[in-house]
């Protein structure tokens, strides 16, 4: 069964130092076989470690993503072609993310220490939640997430949201078989897929304000 993971981050990200091989071989430490790159703001990194994945033949399928910032908090495009320029309005993150043939991924939704939507969330139809962010701190966020998308009835992951290559394995979903390149058949195998999940630990929320901080003098 495929362990996908589809919130993660590289080097593209001002929060996170990893290269391409540091996460590819973190990957095939934690098992992990499916694995979205949602760097902030950009798919620049998410395209990039795609085409690396093929030209050293490794054996991990990489979804092309982007952690979106809007005005109302954070939103994911899975599948995406080219980057979506962002900041931007919720509305129209979501249309180009379509308009690319993307999936919408609503992540940590309602966790106040983070950038998700809170109310807003009920106003979009994303076509997966996260449900469980293994750098959520707080359990109530994660359970409320789980409690929107039982009652809208949609399509679930638990991510590890890595920043950091020991961060990987930490929350993923269980699933059958599926081609990783087609969107539908990624949700299909989400809606039967089982999760796993555990709390990162508190340091590497730190790491992240360490490597944000080298970004800010150029290192």
């Amino acid at each position: 069964m495929p362990h996908v993971d589809l919130h993660s981050h590289s080097r593209f990200s001002p929060d996170c130092r990893m290269d391409f091989e540091t996460i590819a071989d973190a990957c095939e430490l934690a098992g992990i076989d499916v694995l979205a790159t949602t760097d902030h703001d950009t798919a620049e990194g998410a395209l990039a470690f795609h085409d690396w994945i093929a030209d050293h033949d490794r054996e991990l399928d990489v979804i092309v993503g982007e952690e979106l910032s809007t005005p109302d908090g954070e939103i994911i495009g899975l599948y995406l072609e080219e980057t979506i320029e962002s900041p931007c309005p919720l509305e129209e993150a979501i249309e180009q993310i379509r308009a690319q043939g993307g999936l919408v991924l609503l992540e940590h939704p309602f966790d106040p220490m983070r950038e998700g939507l809170e109310g807003k969330a009920w106003e979009i139809d994303p076509d997966i939640v996260e449900v469980f962010n293994a750098r959520t701190r707080l359990e109530g966020a994660n359970r409320k997430a789980r409690e929107f998308a039982e009652e809208r009835e949609l399509v679930t992951c638990a991510c590890s949201d890595a920043h950091t290559s020991n961060e990987f394995g930490s929350a993923f979903t269980l699933t059958p078989d599926f081609d990783a390149s087609d969107p539908d058949q990624l949700v299909e195998a989400l809606a039967e897929g089982t999760h796993e999940c555990s709390t990162s630990p508190v340091w590497v929320s730190v790491q992240s304000t360490f490597a944000r901080a080298l970004h800010k003098i150029g290192l």
